[in-house]
C-alpha cells in the first residue's frame, strides 16, 4: 500500500536456489525444512559436498520444482503484485554436474507454468502481471547451465531479462547489446545489473562509489538496455558487535539519492564525473575460466624482440562533447612512462600526464600511470580500445599491468 501511495507498482523477487550459509546448515537463518533435504535434494549426491554450491537444490527432482511452484502460487494468492522476478543468479547451479543439457526443458516447463499462473491471477487482480528473470550475463553460459532464455522469450513466458554478475563484482563487459538483439524481437525488455561491489579479479574488490557506478550505468544504457538494475543498494549501514559501520561511498545519502535519480538517464549521467573500470565476470560455469583477471604480463616477444602489444577493451558508454578523458594504468613496476611505454586509444596516441594512487574504489596498490585520451577517439562510439606496448628503444623487458580504467570529467 505504501508503494502504491508513491505511484510504484509492487513486484516480488524470488531467489530460486539460494545458497546462503550452506557451509553451516545448522545456522538459524536456514530453514531446517531445507536443511533436512540437503542429502536427498542437493545437486551433488554422488560425492562429498566440498564446494559452496554443492548443496544447491537439484531441479531435476520433481519435489524441488513443486516446492517453488507452491511458493510462487502462495505469493500470488497473498499479494496483489504487478510482476514477479525469478532470480536464477541465486544460484545458477541447478543441476548435477553434466546434467544441465539433459534437463534444460525441465526449467523451461517450470517457467511456462509460472506464466500460466500469472495469467490466472491477472484475471483476479484485473491488471497485467509481468514475469522477469535474472540470469548470467553471458548467453553461452546461460545455455550451458540449462537456461534457454531465448526460448522462454520466443514462447512468450517472460517479459523482462536482467543480465547480471553474481556478487563479487560489477561486470563492465556484459554483452547487453547482444541480449537486446536476441530478445527485443519478442518484446522482452533487457536490463543490465550494477552490483554494489566491484573487483578486477577474484582477489581484489571494493565497494562501488558514485563515479564507478555511474560509469557502469552509462555502459549499460549506451548498449540499448531498457533499464538499469541496481542490486544490493540497500540501507548503507550495518551493525556488528553493537557498532554501526558505513558501507561504501553510498553511506552518504546524497550520493545514494544522486544514483537513484540519475542511473537510468544517460543524458544526466553525461553531465557528471564517471569512471569505467575493467573488471571480470565472477559467475561462470565450473568448467569455464575467468574471461579477464589481472595481472597481465606485458613485454617483448622472443626471439625476434618485436614489441608485444596488449589490448584492453573499455566499454565507457557514449561520451558527450569536449570532456576530459583519462586512461589510467596500474603498473606494478616503476617505469619511465615517457620511454618505456606507448599507449593508443582507438588509434589515437595518448600523452602521458602523471602518476597517482588508485583512489576509490581501491583495487590496486600499484602506481597508476595516467594518459590523456584525445576526444576524437571517443566520437560516435561507446567502446574505447587501448593498445599498450614497450617500444623497441626501451631497456625494459616486461612489466605487470594490474589495473585499467577510463575517467571522464
Amino acid at each position: 500500500d505504501r508503494l502504491r501511495e508513491n505511484n510504484i507498482n509492487p513486484w516480488i523477487s524470488v531467489r530460486m536456489n539460494d545458497a546462503h550459509y550452506h557451509g553451516d546448515i545448522l545456522n538459524p537463518q536456514i530453514s531446517q525444512q531445507f536443511a533436512g533435504g540437503y542429502e536427498t535434494l542437493s545437486r551433488v549426491r554422488h560425492r562429498p559436498k566440498e564446494e559452496y554450491f554443492d548443496r544447491c537444490r537439484d531441479w531435476a527432482i520433481d519435489e524441488v520444482r513443486n516446492f517453488w511452484l507452491a511458493y510462487i502460487k502462495e505469493t500470488f494468492e497473498t499479494y496483489d503484485i504487478y510482476g514477479i522476478e525469478l532470480d536464477f543468479m541465486r544460484e545458477l547451479f541447478c543441476f548435477a554436474p553434466g546434467q544441465e543439457n539433459r534437463y534444460m526443458d525441465v526449467i523451461t516447463e517450470f517457467v511456462g507454468k509460472v506464466r500460466e499462473m500469472a495469467n490466472k491471477f491477472e484475471k483476479k487482480y484485473c491488471h497485467k502481471i509481468k514475469i522477469a528473470v535474472r540470469g548470467n550475463s553471458n548467453p553461452v553460459h546461460c545455455l550451458e547451465m540449462g537456461f534457454d532464455i531465448a526460448k522462454w522469450a520466443r514462447l512468450g513466458y517472460i517479459n523482462m531479462f536482467t543480465c547480471a554478475p553474481r556478487f563479487d563484482t560489477t561486470y563492465n563487459n556484459m554483452p547487453v547489446a547482444l541480449w537486446r538483439e536476441m530478445l527485443s524481437p519478442y518484446n522482452v525488455e533487457v536490463c543490465g545489473c550494477v552490483e554494489t561491489l566491484i573487483g578486477i579479479n577474484p582477489h581484489s574488490r571494493d565497494g562501488n562509489n558514485l563515479e564507478s557506478a555511474l560509469g557502469t550505468c552509462a555502459n549499460i544504457l549506451s548498449q540499448g538496455a531498457d533499464k538499469v538494475y541496481l542490486f544490493n543498494y540497500m540501507e548503507p549501514f550495518y551493525t556488528s558487535n553493537g557498532k554501526s559501520f558505513a558501507l561504501f561511498d553510498f553511506a552518504d545519502n546524497k550520493n545514494l539519492h544522486t544514483l537513484f535519480t540519475t542511473a537510468g538517464d544517460l543524458e544526466k549521467i553525461q553531465k557528471l564525473p564517471r569512471k569505467n573500470i575493467v573488471t571480470y565476470n565472477d559467475s561462470i560455469p565450473r568448467w569455464q575460466k575467468y574471461e579477464m583477471a589481472y595481472p597481465i604480463k606485458c613485454g617483448m616477444e622472443k626471439p625476434l624482440r618485436s614489441s608485444k602489444l596488449e589490448f584492453v577493451r573499455i566499454v565507457t558508454g557514449y561520451i558527450s562533447d569536449n570532456p576530459q578523458i583519462t586512461l589510467r594504468l596500474g603498473i606494478l613496476e616503476d617505469i619511465d612512462a615517457k620511454a618505456d611505454i606507448e599507449v593508443y586509444v582507438n588509434c589515437e596516441k595518448c600523452e602521458f600526464l602523471r602518476v597517482e594512487d588508485c583512489g576509490k574504489p581501491h583495487l590496486t596498490n600499484s602506481r597508476v600511470y595516467c594518459f590523456k585520451v584525445p576526444n576524437i577517439s571517443a566520437k560516435d562510439t561507446y567502446v574505447l580500445t587501448a593498445e599498450i606496448y614497450i617500444p623497441k628503444t626501451s631497456r625494459l623487458k616486461e612489466y605487470t599491468l594490474d589495473y585499467t580504467d577510463i575517467t571522464i570529467n
